[in-house]
């Protein structure tokens, strides 16, 4: 086991290493999209915000596999361009040819796939339920992405025979899809209970008042809520406590009402959109009780980069790496 985070090469890189990218520091330009960035970083309590796996190096050049914006593909690594990025190395101690997580990995590169929104909204949704504070700004920063997501995803149609997926679980998807043996070992996740740092977390709370998700959602549009800025969320970080005053739900009827029912109508299309994946019927998730039952089921299943980076028992740090992610 390699202790710290020794500087290697590209040459010094194995096919099937897990690379994992640190995110930005400081807050540079302001703009949505780096705060955004920033904010995957403080869900997740670490610096990483991308995931991907070292697919080897093909005349002279070394390649990466990810899951992007544009769905699957490879990417080359390169010293020469600008920005360079740090990414951390983590390699598989499975004693086994790699080969058949490769070939999962490249399956997916020839097949029509996309990014999963929708699985990210839902990490990010469990993620920031996870973290719940008696924060103003929190509350509306929460509801109003909570209901964009639902406004999009309403919009949003999957295309059949397209396979969907985030960083992360990219990577983890061709490992497990490799064969017996093969899947990543993950403990203390971000999203397995017993490393969430609350007992009752708000999925906990909208599961025992499933009832109320049935009352009138104010609106399914943002109109009531501002857009929060980079700013917004730079404050919202920098204010966060983890011994913040945990919220007492008792005090926050009217907000949890409309949290409730806007949370339950985000799940709702979310396991519509994803019941084929999942192997779920319509009545799995035919009750607002039996969607919260759900989500609190599977949020130990969903891989977050930080997961990939340091709660992975079968992969192992190997040091960090620089290049330009082409």
């Amino acid at each position: 086991m390699t202790v710290g985070n020794k500087t290697i090469i590209l040459d010094d890189l194995v096919e099937g290493d897990v690379l994992v990218m640190q995110g930005p520091k400081g807050w540079g330009d302001m703009s949505l999209h780096l705060a955004l960035d920033k904010a995957i970083m403080w869900l997740t309590d670490s610096d990483v915000t991308h995931g991907a796996i070292f697919l080897g190096k093909i005349d002279d050049t070394h390649y990466l596999i990810d899951d992007g914006l544009k769905g699957v593909a490879r990417h080359t690594m390169t010293l020469e361009g600008k920005d360079p990025k740090l990414w951390y190395v983590r390699r598989p101690t499975i004693d086994k040819s790699l080969a058949p997580v490769l070939d999962i990995a490249k399956k997916y590169e020839g097949e029509s796939t996309a990014y999963n929104w929708e699985l990210l909204a839902m990490v990010g949704f469990l993620l920031l339920f996870k973290k719940m504070t008696d924060n103003d700004l929190y509350h509306r920063t929460l509801l109003y992405f909570l209901k964009q997501a639902v406004v999009y995803i309403d919009k949003h149609t999957h295309k059949a025979g397209t396979r969907y997926f985030i960083c992360s679980q990219f990577v983890a998807t061709c490992f497990e899809e490799a064969g017996e043996g093969y899947a990543l070992e993950i403990e203390g996740g971000n999203l397995q209970s017993k490393s969430l740092t609350q007992e009752a977390t708000l999925i906990d709370y909208c599961l025992t008042n499933s009832r109320l998700a049935s009352q009138q959602v104010t609106t399914l549009q943002t109109e009531d809520i501002s857009e929060p800025t980079g700013e917004d969320i730079k404050v919202l970080i920098e204010s966060y406590d983890d011994d913040s005053k945990l919220l007492n739900m008792d005090e926050h009827n009217q907000l949890f009402g409309e949290l409730v029912s806007v949370s339950d109508s985000f799940l709702e299309l979310f396991f519509k959109l994803n019941a084929k994946t999942l192997d779920l019927k319509p009545e799995d998730w035919g009750s607002a009780e039996k969607r919260f039952a759900l989500a609190k089921q599977y949020q130990a299943d969903f891989v977050t980069p930080a997961d990939l980076k340091s709660h992975c028992k079968n992969l192992e740090n190997i040091g960090t790496v620089i290049f330009v992610y082409g």
